[in-house]
């Protein structure tokens, strides 16, 4: 849940040397909801090498928020993934 902003999941993988982490935007509701996002959903930005899009050396995976520059209210109960 969270203030109804726009948030970023980012996976960050060993392959990926530049920062350019496959990520996918989400919106934080005021009340707690599932959020499902799908690998098919992750992309890299423009700016970074391209690696291809394949999960099997994911490290960590990175919530933030999209606009860094003002307050924000983000909590997560619970990560589950699915192949």
């Amino acid at each position: 849940k969270g203030d109804g902003k726009l948030y970023v999941v980012r996976a960050c993988r060993a392959a990926v040397k530049d920062f350019a982490f496959h990520a996918a935007n989400f919106t934080a509701t005021k009340d707690w909801s599932t959020v499902t996002i799908k690998l098919s959903d992750f992309a890299q930005p423009n700016w970074g090498a391209p690696v291809p899009a394949e999960f099997s050396d994911v490290e960590k995976l990175e919530f933030a928020p999209t606009v860094n520059d003002q307050t924000y209210d983000l909590s997560i109960d619970d990560v589950t993934l699915v192949p």
